[in-house]
């Protein structure tokens, strides 16, 4: 019989290595929220920043992109940013970085959520892959600053992994031996599931295509088992799901101005061009070569897969596996989406950053399942894991990211450590355009191309300018310019001359690319407007290292009589 003392004894007690487990978690989470507190203040700023967030406040001022403004991504980016515009009143672009940090933090938890789902789904401890999803993540200082900054980025990776836990929930459900009840369940998540990542489409365009590449094997799935009514239902759910998630977020703004979607979504992306198949090969080496530096961890990782393939047959290891989990399509999507990024004209290599908690996770579960295929105690195996989360971590601290970030530009043999980060810039200069604000004006305008200085600073740009640095379509029509909702050369001209704004901001990017081809404005385009600039202006200050880029940003005001 049990005395008191050893029943609490029991009581208390722990699996083994369940302390170590918890110096695992204890090293990983501070890890990764310092990666996010430094990416927040001192990441450095990127376009794309100012015109979504811009795009949040037009449509939370009532109006709707591609009819009343150029908008270049899926229309669910600018409705769901439109929810931080008190942020952004609040506390400017650093509102809308906190509304994306919130965002990311969810994906986070998604993707975490998920992996512990298929490793159930094959009889495998989730703690591991868990461990190494969060590492791949959170300890990825360029993975972390990309789902940071305003971008596309992190809600597309939510509603990716979103719709991805709900399909792979209905296809668990087909095994149930109750097929009344189960029906039902399996065609409402399916459905959702076929909904969320068509939303997730409506957010970034490429996204689109893990509808299809979902969809296809389970279909042949269905096929190769001589078509089982449950899994018919799910691909009947799915599709349905797709298919009504797609016409409702496209629909209405193609009915609204199908000619600005149409230039928005498809003819701004297709007009990028190359001088040569050398230099489109060029691009495509460099897209490849930027992704291994910047997830070098996971390409050890998947250079590891066939040792680990090597190793369980020679242990004669079967992987006890459900037949029907997602891991195929989740491989067909993450290769799809891929060879679509590195097929475009111009791949930057950020563009993968939505779509690798894909291969994060894909990579995961075996890395998972070949950790505690080691014979040996656990208190070994857990210092091996923590040895792993430091090397992660040196490898997130040691990249050039953050030396961008903290240092100038080399002088001679000295490296000078930056005063302020490119955010803290922004903020003073958007404090003393909010200072000088005058009475009359109730609402102000800047005429600039750096719109997160528009954000910050909460004037208004003139209409044709909602695109920042991409408005500039120098070669259009007025009819097609008007209609795109863009400039061309006369309506540039128009609005530095005749515009009734207070303030004028050029960085070096003011009326420098010509899009879409994304080449440089020819000088005497840029010299012509930036001259009549200077003529109504007078130059209040100019301020060395501004925004992305670090260019020279020269601050204007309107010179009143």
């Amino acid at each position: 019989m049990q005395s008191r003392y050893d029943r609490g004894r029991c009581l208390v007690s722990r699996p083994e290595g369940f302390w170590g487990r918890c110096a695992l978690w204890c090293m990983l989470i501070p890890g990764i929220l310092l990666f996010y507190g430094f990416s927040l203040w001192w990441g450095t700023l990127n376009q794309d920043e100012g015109w979504y967030l811009y795009a949040g406040r037009m449509v939370a001022a009532g109006y709707v992109p591609y009819r009343d403004f150029a908008f270049t991504q899926g229309p669910l980016m600018a409705y769901v940013y439109a929810a931080a515009a008190p942020l952004l009143n609040w506390q400017g672009l650093l509102g809308g970085r906190l509304f994306t940090v919130i965002l990311a933090w969810f994906a986070l938890g998604l993707a975490v959520f998920f992996t512990r789902i298929l490793a159930r789904r094959n009889a495998q401890h989730p703690f591991w892959p868990s461990i190494f999803v969060l590492g791949f993540w959170g300890l990825n200082l360029y993975h972390v600053y990309f789902t940071t900054i305003v971008k596309t980025y992190a809600l597309t990776a939510v509603l990716m992994l979103a719709g991805m836990m709900f399909l792979e929930q209905a296809l668990g459900a087909t095994a149930e031996q109750s097929q009344t009840s189960s029906r039902k369940r399996i065609l409402c998540f399916s459905w959702l599931g076929g909904m969320l990542l068509a939303f997730a489409a409506g957010v970034r365009l490429s996204a689109a295509f893990l509808l299809p590449a979902c969809w296809l094997p389970v279909l042949v799935h269905w096929i190769r088992l001589q078509r089982p009514r449950l899994l018919g239902v799910w691909l009947l759910g799915m599709l349905v799901g797709g298919t009504m998630g797609v016409l409702a977020v496209f629909v209405p703004f193609w009915v609204l101005s199908s000619d600005g979607l149409y230039f928005g979504l498809f003819a701004y992306h297709t007009g990028r061009e190359v001088d040569s198949l050398f230099s489109l090969l060029v691009y495509k080496a460099g897209f490849v070569l930027r992704l291994m530096q910047a997830y070098w961890p996971l390409f050890v990782a998947a250079l590891l897969m066939p040792w680990e393939m090597i190793w369980r047959s020679a242990k004669s290891l079967a992987v006890v596996a459900d037949d029907r989990p997602l891991h195929v399509p989740i491989g067909v999507g993450f290769v799809v989406v891929t060879l679509l990024h590195v097929l475009s004209v111009f791949p930057y290599d950020d563009y993968q950053v939505f779509v690798m908690p894909l291969g994060m996770i894909a990579l995961s579960l075996p890395l998972g399942r070949f950790v505690e295929g080691w014979h040996m105690p656990e208190t070994v195996r857990l210092r091996w894991a923590a040895g792993l989360i430091v090397v992660l971590l040196c490898f997130g601290l040691s990249g050039g990211m953050l030396q961008g970030w903290l240092i100038g530009p080399r002088d001679l043999i000295w490296w000078p450590i930056r005063e302020q980060s490119s955010l803290g810039q922004l903020r003073e200069v958007g404090r003393i355009m909010r200072e000088g604000q005058r009475r009359s004006e109730v609402d102000g305008k800047v005429i600039t191309q750096d719109l997160y200085l528009a954000v910050e600073s909460g004037y208004r740009v003139p209409r044709g300018m909602e695109l920042g640095p991409f408005a500039n379509f120098w070669g259009l029509s007025d009819e097609d310019a008007i209609r795109f909702r863009v400039l061309n050369v006369s309506l540039a001209r128009d609005i530095v001359s005749e515009a009734d704004a207070e303030w004028a901001a050029c960085s070096g990017y003011g009326f420098a690319i010509e899009a879409p081809g994304i080449i440089p404005t020819p000088t005497s385009v840029r010299g012509a407007l930036l001259g009549i600039i200077e003529e109504r202006f007078v130059l209040i200050d100019r301020i060395e290292g501004f925004g992305q880029a670090a260019t020279d940003l020269y601050l204007y005001r309107k010179a009143h009589p």
